[in-house]
């Protein structure tokens, strides 16, 4: 029960029952919210999106009861025994708050309940940086891979912790600035009894690696004296990003959803399309994209081109009052497994097709404090703003982009002057998702391959 002060009694499911009802008509109505605190001047200040705290609170006791308030027959969710997991509730509690900055990650231990075998107490001995890094050496001890170094955020706000702390520690004391690749963060509109554990990775970039996935006797990575050695590979760099659309026209037409995401979506659609139409095989330039329109609003969902096939390709998910729409989404109708390649990551299955304002939503999700890029060698993409410098926003300095051994997403580096690297954020690389890019590019069968080869090369030191 939720008291008020000491007015009102309200159960937690009546409450989240009205968060979710809140939130789904808000997607359905850009204008709900402003009308809303029009109509009641009390509620000038409140952030509707503060909405997903109730959520995701409810959503750590659906989970962690293993949905036992389950109520719908017709859909009910699916919930693994190690849910939710340690990285899971940190990401999800990310924005949340707190006095002592340790607890970030402290105060979420009883929860997870993937702790076999990791080798972490709560010690109040030790500082903020201490705490951090012992807890992702522990992590990455216990899982053999490297996802946590997916929330990573060299952000302004996190520059007094990484004046002495290494780069691959994630600041876990701030908010995240841009959305989260490495796993999901968002609470599905449906009703709480109908959501399935969120765990698991989204993407294999790496092609779903282990820190022992190697048959010579060499780990793929290690930490020591607080530097991480990983086998890893850098691809690419940024050559420049699109510019901001800036602000929606007045008058302008929405389908249901946000207007300002919808609006840099089809705007940034746009400009990758004409950046790519002249580029050709013949003209000498790169592009890796057949259909460089489909690759950009798939990535926008979040999503492999794959997975926004033609609606002549995809009958079974067409919309008859939606016509002209050019490409139609294969939601995810397993939600609490890795989704195949074909499949949306974010998406949802919903009465046999899908939610258009639902997936419209997941574009307000991606597009959370990133901007689309373009690499050196032609690929699209989308990497954090704080990259960008305020003076020639359109211009970058040489972020390198990596795939690392045991990292399910691709990372954005910065080298220094001694050759160590500095982990400074994720992207999202239309055609590296899946590891095809290690395939495509370095000529071998599966991932597994390339890493078996680069197995006993010099590793990538990141400090």
């Amino acid at each position: 029960m939720v008291g008020v002060g000491g007015r009102i009694e309200v159960p937690l499911e009546q409450l989240e029952f009205a968060a979710y009802l809140l939130t789904s008509m808000f997607h359905s109505d850009p204008n709900l919210a402003g009308q809303i605190m029009q109509a009641d001047e009390t509620l000038e200040d409140v952030d509707v999106r503060k909405l997903a705290f109730v959520r995701k609170l409810s959503d750590f006791r659906h989970v962690i009861s293993g949905g036992a308030n389950q109520t719908l027959m017709l859909l009910r969710a699916s919930i693994r025994e190690t849910a939710p997991g340690y990285l899971e509730t940190l990401i999800l509690a990310r924005d949340f708050q707190c006095s002592d900055a340790r607890d970030k990650v402290h105060a979420l231990f009883n929860l997870a309940k993937d702790k076999t075998g990791l080798r972490f107490k709560s010690d109040y001995s030790k500082d903020m940086k201490a705490t951090y890094m012992d807890f992702v050496s522990a992590w990455i001890e216990q899982h053999g891979t490297l996802d946590i170094l997916g929330a990573v955020e060299a952000q302004p706000a996190s520059r007094d912790l990484y004046r002495t702390a290494p780069s691959w520690c994630p600041d876990w004391s701030v908010p995240a600035s841009s959305s989260c690749l490495v796993r999901r963060e968002r609470i599905p509109t449906r009703f709480m009894s109908a959501v399935d554990d969120l765990d698991g990775a989204l993407y294999s970039a790496d092609g779903g690696m282990k820190r022992t996935d190697s048959t010579v006797d060499i780990p793929l990575f290690e930490l020591k004296d607080d530097i991480l050695h990983v086998t890893g590979i850098i691809l690419d760099r940024i050559s420049f990003f699109l510019e901001a659309p800036g602000e929606v026209p007045a008058g302008m037409a929405f389908p249901p959803c946000d207007p300002p995401s919808y609006y840099r979506a089809m705007m940034w659609t746009k400009a990758f399309y004409l950046h790519y139409k002249s580029k050709t095989p013949e003209t000498g330039t790169k592009n890796p994209y057949p259909d460089a329109f489909r690759a950009a609003l798939a990535m926008f969902h979040g999503d492999l081109p794959s997975s926004w096939p033609p609606r002549d390709e995809n009958p079974a998910n067409c919309d008859p009052h939606e016509p002209s729409e050019p490409y139609v989404c294969i939601p995810n109708s397993n939600h609490s497994g890795q989704p195949t390649p074909n499949q949306s990551r974010h998406v949802l299955s919903y009465g046999g097709s899908y939610d258009r304002t639902a997936a419209w939503d997941v574009v307000r999700t991606v597009l959370r404090g990133r901007r689309p890029f373009v690499t050196e060698n032609g690929y699209m993409g989308l990497a954090p703003e704080y990259l960008i410098d305020a003076e020639t926003p359109t211009r970058t300095e040489p972020w390198l982009l990596a795939i690392l051994a045991g990292c399910s997403v691709p990372l954005v580096l910065r080298e220094n002057e001694d050759g160590t690297y500095a982990a400074v954020g994720t992207a999202f690389v239309q055609g590296w998702m899946e590891g095809e890019v290690l395939v495509k590019e370095m000529g071998v069968d599966t991932p597994a391959e390339f890493w078996e080869a680069l197995a006993g090369a010099e590793k990538l030191k990141i400090v």
